[in-house]
């Protein structure tokens, strides 16, 4: 196995990476009970107990406003994110979202606690996501040749950053008694570390562009033929099938959010200290899930991994259709844990797809490529906090869910051969000329592999005339 820097380099490049996804991870969840205490002061307000206020009420609409601005930014910023990093490098993407986890946590610690604060600073918090969520994931991709068990065991402890989310909620909820908004300033040392860290191994190169660099010796790719690539990046099938799966099994969690502690309350009569039990929980349940996923992609052969995402979001869906119909709080929680051991499952998995294909095919747009997986991460936390408030209505709306994530697991059949040079694409249906004048050409099909081509030249290339 071969990767790129030197020793140091690299694991200063890994660490900071992870660092940057637990921070932005913490940040997310921490967040929470201030927007739920936000909902139970309203409902305070207007004399009136959880009993006698509708699942769908103003003030689970006010709350999800709040969740969805995060997702409505980071689906803005996302593909401007994926652009920047392949023409400056993935480096100033995750600075750039450091430097907003910043001014974010000076704004939380040292502004007033008022709802406009709070908007505010979600909308920060979907700029930063963009910058960092998936940009971060593949920083620590770019630094390995080929996926490798080291390198699918780093990212399975990048991907634990979502039990952080559910652990900093607890951990901050509690602070806050004592702290306020205060407690936000706790996260500045570890802001001021990270940025240290990425300037030490700054670049302006990604390693694999550099790679594709070297490879065409003395060819340069030209603006239009980088453009053609991220087109084709667009529309490659299994490249949008990843992003559809990322959407689908996140919408679980991004419409739980909001609702989990009303539902608890409203269904089960516990309060605060069962939800944050259940958190806990969930919590436990990713950790056990990237320990377990870990280790089957290091088992397991590269074209068996679709089996994998199948049984992962399978494992997902199932305990959604279920959950409504609990009849107590323990079995809710059991589902919930399933759930999310699914749900950590099914993103790690896909994640490292969307890394292969990225390297093996698109190394001229790799950033580009994991802003597309991030465009469907943040459309998650725009449509989640929407379809909240009717979440366990009569609709059952966590029920279908459910099955959307079951139902997406049969496209995972046409994520096989990820490694293979070129794919199935919605773009060989149209005129190259509508793209790129040069355009590409497919030489050869080959029978053997399904959904698969095989290309005897370069795809696009600069043809000097």
């Amino acid at each position: 196995m071969y990767f790129y820097g030197g020793n140091s380099e690299k694991w200063l490049r890994v660490s900071t990476s992870i660092g940057c996804l637990y921070l932005e991870s913490c940040l997310h969840g921490a967040v929470v009970p201030l927007l739920t205490e936000v909902q139970w002061q309203h409902q305070q307000s207007s004399n009136a107990t959880i009993g006698e206020i509708p699942k769908g009420s103003a003030a689970s609409f006010a709350l999800a406003a709040m969740f969805v601005s995060t997702g409505l930014l980071e689906v803005l910023f996302s593909p401007i994110a994926g652009l920047v990093a392949d023409r400056w490098g993935l480096d100033a993407v995750v600075l750039f979202g450091l430097l907003c986890s910043t001014f974010k946590c000076l704004l939380y610690g040292l502004a007033p606690f008022t709802p406009f604060i709070l908007m505010t600073n979600r909308c920060l918090q979907g700029v930063m996501s963009a910058c960092t969520q998936t940009m971060a994931m593949a920083r620590i991709r770019d630094v390995y040749d080929e996926v490798s068990l080291e390198c699918t065991i780093v990212i399975g402890v990048a991907m634990c950053k979502l039990s952080f989310s559910l652990f900093a909620g607890l951990f901050v909820g509690e602070i806050f008694r004592y702290l306020g908004s205060e407690v936000f300033l706790l996260f500045l040392p570890v802001d001021v570390i990270l940025i240290a860290g990425v300037l030490l191994t700054f670049r302006t190169e990604n390693f694999h562009k550099d790679e594709t660099r070297s490879e065409v010796a003395g060819r340069q790719v030209d603006t239009k033929n980088q453009r053609s690539v991220r087109w084709r990046a667009l529309f490659d099938v299994q490249v949008l099938i990843v992003v559809f799966g990322i959407l689908v099994v996140s919408l679980g969690q991004t419409s739980l959010e909001p609702s989990l502690e009303i539902w608890v309350q409203f269904m089960f009569g516990e309060g605060t200290v069962s939800t944050a039990h259940i958190l806990g929980l969930c919590g436990c349940s990713v950790v056990v899930s990237t320990v377990c996923c870990t280790y089957a992609l290091g088992t397991f052969s590269k074209n068996l991994t679709w089996i994998l995402c199948f049984v992962s979001l399978c494992i997902a869906g199932l305990p959604l259709v279920l959950v409504k119909f609990s009849p107590s709080l323990i079995a809710a929680s059991t589902y919930l844990a399933v759930f999310f051991f699914g749900l950590q499952a099914s993103r790690l998995i896909l994640i490292t797809m969307c890394s292969m294909i990225a390297v093996v095919r698109y190394p001229e747009a790799y950033g580009f490529v994991f802003s597309l997986v991030n465009f469907g991460w943040g459309a998650a936390f725009l449509i989640g906090p929407l379809v909240a408030p009717f979440l366990f209505e009569s609709a059952c709306a966590i029920c279908m869910i459910g099955v959307a994530c079951i139902l997406t697991a049969l496209l995972t059949f046409f994520l096989q051969h990820l490694d293979s040079k070129d794919g199935l694409y919605f773009m060989d249906c149209i005129s190259c000329k509508a793209f790129n004048g040069d355009g590409y050409q497919l030489i050869a099909t080959n029978e053997d592999i399904l959904f698969t081509y095989d290309q005897k030249q370069v795809m696009i290339q600069n043809i000097d005339k």
